[in-house]
């Protein structure tokens, strides 16, 4: 599972703020590290607040459809598998074939 999700899934759970630190220590990772991927989350679209002495705290925003948001809706299900989220595809089957799914093992949106 990609490290930046790992994060994404402590921000969502989290009542509150969470320190990096809290973060590096829970993950494995360095305070240079929960920034770069908190970096990585933003980059794709999430609203993360950060603030000195305070920490990190996501923001919601219901509307925000992308690979991290189907996958971590599918594991509060119980549905844990990969997700291939595309602006644009051909056909969804095809894909699903290209990226060597099997039946109910991926998911392509």
């Amino acid at each position: 599972m990609d490290t930046a999700f790992k994060v994404l899934e402590l921000l969502c759970h989290a009542d509150g703020a969470v320190s990096g630190e809290e973060i590096g220590t829970r993950l494995g990772l360095s305070r240079s590290a929960v920034c770069k991927h908190i970096g990585k989350l933003r980059g794709v679209g999430f609203s993360i607040e950060s603030t000195t002495n305070v920490g990190h705290r996501l923001r919601f925003d219901r509307d925000l459809y992308n690979a991290y948001t189907l996958a971590l809706a599918l594991k509060a299900e119980g549905m844990e598998m990969p997700v291939s989220f595309l602006e644009t595809v051909d056909s969804t089957n095809l894909e699903a074939k290209r990226a060597g799914y099997e039946q109910a093992e991926g998911l392509v949106a």
